[in-house]
């Protein structure tokens, strides 16, 4: 199996969600590669049997919040049919991110098996249990 995870970051925090996502995936020997969302490169793809799409959560604590980077993601090459997963990192309470995020990459043409929000104090929290999850419902 064939991944590429895309991430959207402003400290770093997704960068390195993005990153434990990629290395538990390769620890069950899918070959994955790790982009920002802006250094889509089509040919690899359209190769990839899943595609992972992660942005941090904006916004004050209460008001406003919900998943950064939505132009880039809106921008995203077309994806007919291609599983796909999200993830978000936020600091307090990523409120419908999530669901927000999986509406652009559905609008995209991806097919959303799955998601996952990591808080920013433990990024490795539920890492392998999203990707035993999602690599399951690839397959199936």
């Amino acid at each position: 199996m064939r991944a590429v995870v895309y991430y959207e970051t402003l400290k770093g925090h997704t960068r390195t969600a993005a990153e434990h996502i990629a290395s538990a995936m390769h620890a069950a020997d899918v070959s994955v590669t790790v982009r920002p969302v802006g250094s889509v490169d089509l040919d690899e793809l359209a190769q990839a049997d899943l595609v992972v799409i992660g942005t941090w959560v904006h916004g004050l604590r209460w008001f406003g919040v919900g998943p950064a980077g939505m132009g880039k993601i809106g921008r995203f090459p077309i994806m007919t049919g291609k599983p796909a997963a999200v993830f978000c990192t936020y600091r307090w309470d990523p409120k419908q991110s999530l669901e927000t995020l999986a509406s652009a990459v559905t609008d995209r043409g991806g097919r959303v098996l799955d998601g996952a929000a990591f808080q920013e104090h433990d990024l490795t929290a539920g890492v392998r249990d999203f990707v035993a999850d999602l690599l399951v419902s690839a397959a199936a």
